[in-house]
């Protein structure tokens, strides 16, 4: 019998989709082979995360930021102590930092892929399974959030990696109860990496819970045991810092209507994507409302537990989405949720692609079962990522760290990377001090005070006064401290470098 015509069509799609998406892991590949060659800032955070990673472990971490200098840890600790044993290879920390996010972000995509591939019924056929593993691990490296995220040196691609090898193993648990202990342990590591991966343990957790209580319930204890100590150890070293700088100095404003606008576009900006994940739970939770036995069946079907855990973790990271109204927040707090929708739409596109194969000759035309595949060609082709872009030409940015260097100063900013190659480090990070400032919970006067007799060689911001993102990082006290004392001003590419007056005394004292 001659196969149906729409199969055709629906193989050019799929090649297609296939074709695009190893382009865009190719351009994700050579996008991180660039940030591991570029030796300055590509975030305003990588500066501080790698300022931390050289204070942890030791004395200084999670201390007191009264006391100079003023640091503030945003997370506990794993990703800096991974940076740092990739560091003692002879790496620079920095490309140490970025190696780690890249290969956890491969290793995530790898773990996608098995869930993917695991998650797909075994009727659809191994040729099918395969192909969906292949979108799971490639559609994420495709969306601009993690395409500009996953080569930096941050700790969210790491926290991502453990999540999925959590969701993986705790999958696979019922019969082999040992990975559910195993899953616990890999969420655990994740919420000490982020200390916000909460929704996949969730998930994870909340299926096992019905399909197996006994060994889940052993398990979440297990988990909970071992971060319960981890927690009282790390308070023990710090004398109670560790949760002081987790809870209450790593603080954001919150605007919940700008948090629900921006979760807007974001979702309209994913808008394909979003409806192929969304016919995709439909047909999986209608497959499951036909079984007889849904618990037995969750029990017995691997790919019927990883479709649900996906569901309700998709549901999960969607409420999170209006956490992009914290003040700080930047694409990568909506990197969960595009890897969470990204699996069910692979999904989707493996149902289709089953359907078609099996379709006869003769049934009449199923044009929805094109759907799936033309929706993410034209999500991937809507939201091409770009490529990363630099703050200011590299010699000048060279040209400011030998002025570093060579000033016994350190300077303050939002360059943070290059004043750590400088060799000054970095001793004050503007975005938090703002927020806590802005609250009261910290004084200000002595960096005023600092400021005030030229105790830094520069400072160097990206924009100016009146302008995003200076005005959310700078309180209007500091910014009328800066223009008063650092009245030499330099515009170099989005940067804008202020120094002191020349007759002044490098050897300013510092506390």
């Amino acid at each position: 019998m001659n196969p149906h015509p729409l199969r055709r069509v629906g193989w050019l799609l799929n090649a297609a989709l296939a074709t695009l998406l190893v382009a865009t892991t190719i351009r994700f590949l050579d996008q991180s082979l660039f940030a591991l060659r570029y030796p300055y800032d590509l975030d305003y955070g990588e500066g501080i995360v790698w300022q931390q990673m050289l204070m942890i472990p030791g004395g200084q971490m999670y201390g007191d930021i009264t006391r100079f200098p003023y640091i503030v840890f945003h997370y506990p600790p794993v990703f800096h102590l991974a940076v740092r044993v990739v560091a003692e290879l002879g790496l620079d920390g920095l490309v140490a930092g970025r190696i780690v996010s890249i290969m956890s972000t491969l290793s995530m995509a790898g773990l996608m892929g098995a869930v993917g591939y695991r998650a797909m019924p075994a009727a659809a056929g191994l040729q099918v399974r395969w192909f969906v593993g292949f979108l799971a691990a490639a559609l994420p490296l495709a969306s601009p959030a993690v395409f500009l995220w996953a080569p930096l040196m941050r700790v969210d691609m790491p926290a991502m990696a453990l999540v999925y090898a959590g969701i993986l193993a705790g999958a696979l648990a019922p019969g082999r109860h040992a990975w559910l202990v195993v899953s616990g342990l890999f969420f655990v590591a994740a919420v000490y990496t982020r200390q916000t991966a909460l929704a996949a343990p969730a998930a994870t957790f909340g299926v096992m819970l019905l399909v197996t209580p006994g060994p889940a319930i052993r398990a979440a204890l297990v988990a909970g045991v071992t971060a319960v100590a981890i927690l009282v150890g790390m308070s023990w070293l710090t004398d109670g810092g560790f949760l002081r700088h987790l809870v209450s100095y790593n603080i954001n404003r919150f605007d919940l209507l700008r948090g629900l606008g921006h979760a807007f576009y974001v979702v309209l900006g994913n808008l394909a994507l979003v409806i192929a994940a969304l016919v995709a739970a439909v047909f999986a939770l209608r497959e499951l409302r036909r079984r007889a036995g849904l618990i037995q069946h969750l029990r017995e079907d691997t790919g019927a537990r990883l479709r649900m855990i996906l569901i309700v973790y998709a549901l999960l990271t969607s409420g999170m989405l209006p956490m992009l109204g914290k003040s700080g927040a930047s694409v990568n707090y909506w990197i969960e949720w595009v890897c969470a929708v990204s699996l069910l739409a692979a999904l989707l596109v493996g149902w289709c692609a089953a359907a078609l194969r099996n379709l006869p000759a003769d049934a009449r035309p199923h044009l929805a079962l094109l759907l799936a595949p033309a929706l993410l060609i034209i999500q991937c082709v809507s939201t091409l990522p770009r490529a990363h872009g630099v703050a200011a030409p590299t010699p000048a940015l060279m040209a400011l760290e030998a002025e570093l260097r060579a000033d016994v100063r350190p300077a303050i900013g939002d360059v943070m990377v290059l004043m750590v190659r400088a060799g000054s480090g970095v001793v004050w990070e503007p975005a938090i001090f703002a927020e806590l400032a802005s609250l009261g919970r910290w004084d200000e006067a002595p960096l005023l005070a600092m400021l005030d007799r030229h105790a830094f060689a520069m400072v160097v911001t990206v924009g100016d006064r009146g302008s995003f993102p200076y005005d959310s990082r700078y309180t209007p006290t500091i910014s009328d401290a800066i223009q008063r004392n650092y009245p030499r001003r330099e515009v170099l590419g989005v940067l804008v470098v202020r120094r002191p007056p020349l007759a002044v005394d490098q050897r300013a004292a510092l506390p």
